[in-house]
């Protein structure tokens, strides 16, 4: 794939994510989404998990033990960080909280360099230090 092919589908995510997050702001923002009965949801959340188990399960049989932990990692840090994602909404402003996830790039960074052995560049590096400094500045 090409360079301009992987930029332009990061572009085309970003749009995505954003738009999704302002959505996200505005239904756990509304007061009706305060007192929507979440009995309700009972049922179709334990259709959901089954369906999850069984997806799962054949998984477990068709991936490698490691390949499998890593699907289990992201449904379970997926889960969590939507979940503090969408209570971080609820108070905070949508500009600000998504700014703060923006620093999953330099987490992402000491990981990869941690886990992977990814290398950076002065500039990568001054890159992201301006990025958390900015990120400081608006927030603090």
């Amino acid at each position: 794939m090409a360079f301009e092919d992987w930029v332009v589908y990061s572009i085309a995510a970003m749009a995505c994510f954003s738009i999704s997050n302002l959505f996200v702001k505005m239904l756990v923002s509304n007061q009706q989404f305060s007192k929507v009965d979440y009995s309700m949801f009972i049922a179709p959340a334990a259709l959901v998990a089954i369906g999850v188990a069984i997806g799962l399960f054949f998984a477990y049989q068709n991936l490698t033990p490691q390949l499998f932990s890593y699907v289990l990692a992201i449904l379970i840090f997926t889960l969590v960080g939507f979940s503090a994602f969408a209570i971080a909404l609820k108070t905070g402003k949508v500009a600000i909280v998504t700014a703060i996830l923006s620093l999953s790039t330099i987490f992402i960074a000491l990981l990869s360099y941690q886990f992977l052995g990814d290398k950076f560049n002065t500039k990568e590096i001054l890159a992201m230090l301006f990025a958390v400094l900015s990120l400081l500045t608006l927030v603090l």
